[in-house]
């Protein structure tokens, strides 16, 4: 396992309320590196081609919210004012 990953991705349906656990494979999280480049992988295996032709308000749409492996470190220790 990679250490800040536990290869599994949560699915909420907010139109119906289910909830479901997907397991990844790591070396999907070995290729797709962070949150943006994993999300990329998840909307392209799931809308494909059709990316273009789906409302972005709609029902079919995904809403991915993903952290990378280097979330909330600051080098050196500093804080943001």
């Amino acid at each position: 396992m990679l250490y800040g990953y536990h290869n599994k991705v949560l699915d909420v349906n907010l139109t119906t309320g289910k909830i479901s656990e997907t397991c990844v494979d790591e070396q999907i999280l070995l290729d797709y590196v962070g949150g943006r480049s994993l999300s990329a992988k998840i909307l392209w295996d799931n809308l494909g081609k059709r990316w273009s032709v789906i409302d972005p308000l709609g029902p079919e749409n995904l809403l991915l919210i993903t952290t990378g492996p280097l979330n909330g470190f600051i080098p050196g220790g500093r804080t943001c004012v």
